[in-house]
């Protein structure tokens, strides 16, 4: 992702509070979609649940704004290995 696509995201949660929207946002209804929006900020977590779309506009432009700009992140494949080739390693001989 571009820097100013980043820098452009980071603004956009803080202009509409983002970082001060409850925890979770839910309706009385069964069946409705469910979201979960995460955020690591100075390296704090920030949690924002939405059921139902019950949570405020403020919160859909933050989600809205995400999706726009996850077409510039580019995703790499991870790649699993049978094993781990330290297990056999003894603990604390890994170089840092």
């Amino acid at each position: 992702m571009p820097w100013g696509q980043f820098a452009a995201l980071a603004w956009l949660l803080e202009k509409n509070g983002f970082y001060d929207l409850q925890a979770s946002y839910s309706r009385d209804v069964s069946d409705s979609t469910f979201e979960t929006t995460r955020v690591i900020r100075n390296g704090k977590h920030f949690k924002v649940e939405n059921y139902a779309h019950a949570g405020p506009f403020e919160l859909w432009i933050v989600q809205t704004g995400i999706q726009g700009v996850a077409s510039w992140v580019e995703w790499k494949k991870i790649t699993t290995q049978p094993e781990c080739p330290k297990w056999d390693e003894p603990l604390g001989s890994q170089q840092q």
